[in-house]
């Protein structure tokens, strides 16, 4: 069998069946947009995926933003708080060993005569207090006994710096055997009247422990340091100080060691503005003619420091007006800054400023990353769900792309193959459907054609019977003809 017999089924004399006409109304039964099953499976999907990695991404941005803020702000407002600790602490030990030094002699135990009993007693004060580099007993009769390092390097050793009373030029410098007694003569220095030293008559003009004004060792500009000192009393009357040096260098390297973040800065200013430390590389003085000048925030070659000095006079009118711990946001360089600032005092006389600058994109640098990698995982997220979504559609349309090709067959050629079960229980039903009324329809067919066969044998056969007759008439006619003639 090749194809449908094109039977006549009534008068009109057309098509029972054949390709055009089931095909035809179902095409024209549609009425409306005629898409793809992919297309109309995947359009959702994909949106739906789109549109929830747009909304993890920006939520999560978002967030990751907020943290980073809270997390800048708590971590500079810790580290300022550190800061404070770690300058009580620091600034508490001078304070305790001049206290002790002018104690020892008030009390008798060492005898500002006794330059050897100070030296022994100012090398055991040392030993216990390390951090404190430079301690010394100054007299009114010029008499000055001093023990600890010469210079920034904590490496250096300590050596004895002496003169008897009633010297005014020069200083002598000694080494220190490893009992504490004076060892080798080093060198001899220039060291006029001190008398009129900050570092000397502040503390007797007090009358009590005071710090002095922060300056440079003449000798080794490259040293700043403060003093402090308590005056020495003996009968009532004044008769020197004992005093104590710290070298802000120190400062300096704890604020380089807390590594607030990669580009952040912390710097320790007077309230008058000039530094005092600073965790940025360059010293927070400059040397002029072999002399150390201090240097404001305001005129620092780092424009970090520079910029946070100017923001702070800005709002406050002057360094010595900031009332209270607070933080602040700016534009340094083009960039967002978090700059904390924070006064501090202590019981002796200083008011220093605390000050952090930090730029933002430290904290939020990680936000990109973060969004960057979001938006990888998401993106490969999407991927698989898509291939995933794909080989779902493709389970769900290939039967049914095998049910349309059947029916294409099975109305084109008179017969429908034979449909593989598939993975979806609703689809194995379609196809089962088919199945089940391609045969009824083959059935049919099939029983068309035998009826067909038979009428077309009934016609002949009458056609034949007709012509019989009619030959037989025709005989008959004639015959009567000739017998009429006849």
């Amino acid at each position: 069998m090749t194809g449908l017999p094109n039977a006549s089924s009534g008068p009109s004399g057309g098509s029972l069946v054949g390709p055009t006409g089931l095909e035809s109304r179902a095409v024209r039964s549609g009425g409306g947009l005629n898409l793809p099953m992919r297309a109309v499976l995947l359009a959702p999907l994909t949106t739906v995926l789109i549109t929830s990695l747009g909304l993890i991404t920006s939520l999560n941005t978002r967030n990751a933003e907020l943290y980073a803020q809270q997390a800048a702000n708590e971590l500079t407002e810790r580290t300022s708080h550190e800061v404070e600790i770690y300058l009580h602490g620091f600034m508490r030990q001078p304070v305790q060993v001049v206290e002790s030094m002018a104690d020892a002699v008030e009390s008798g135990m060492v005898h500002p005569n006794d330059q050897e009993g100070m030296t022994k007693f100012l090398w055991q004060l040392r030993t216990n207090f390390p951090d404190v580099p430079y301690i010394s007993y100054a007299f009114l009769d010029h008499a000055f006994v001093g023990v600890g390092r010469s210079g920034n390097d904590e490496q250096l050793p300590d050596v004895l710096e002496a003169r008897p009373a009633g010297e005014t030029h020069y200083l002598n410098q000694y080494s220190l055997l490893p009992d504490g007694r004076r060892g080798s003569f080093q060198s001899r220095d220039n060291f006029s009247s001190f008398l009129e030293e900050d570092w000397f008559k502040t503390p007797l003009k007090a009358s009590g422990v005071v710090w002095t004004q922060i300056y440079n060792w003449d000798d080794v500009p490259e040293v700043m340091a403060i003093s402090i000192g308590r005056p020495i009393h003996r009968r009532g009357q004044a008769i020197g100080i004992a005093g104590s040096d710290v070298l802000l260098v120190t400062l300096s390297s704890y604020l380089k060691s807390l590594h607030l973040s990669p580009h952040s800065v912390i710097t320790i200013s007077e309230d008058n503005g000039l530094l005092v430390a600073t965790s940025a590389q360059s010293y927070p003085f400059d040397i002029r003619n072999g002399r150390g000048v201090r240097r404001p925030a305001l005129m620092d070659a780092n424009p970090v420091i520079r910029g946070s000095a100017s923001l702070l006079m800005r709002r406050f009118g002057s360094f010595d007006k900031i009332p209270a711990a607070s933080t602040l946001r700016t534009q340094l360089q083009r960039e967002p800054y978090l700059i904390r600032v924070a006064p501090w005092r202590d019981p002796h006389g200083l008011h220093w400023i605390i000050t952090l600058a930090v730029p933002e994109s430290d904290f939020t640098g990680f936000v990109s990353r973060q969004r960057r990698d979001t938006l990888l995982l998401s993106l490969a997220a999407i991927s698989l769900a898509g291939l995933l979504g794909w080989a779902l559609v493709r389970a769900l349309i290939r039967p049914i792309e095998a049910v349309a090709a059947a029916s294409s067959q099975l109305a084109a050629e008179g017969r429908a193959p034979a449909l593989r079960p598939g993975l979806l229980w609703e689809v194995n039903r379609l196809s089962q459907a088919f199945s089940s009324t391609a045969e009824q329809l083959l059935g049919l067919l099939k029983q068309l054609q035998e009826r067909q066969a038979s009428a077309e044998e009934d016609v002949a056969r009458r056609t034949a019977e007709l012509r019989h007759t009619n030959s037989r008439l025709e005989e008959e006619g004639a015959m009567a003809a000739r017998i009429q003639q006849e």
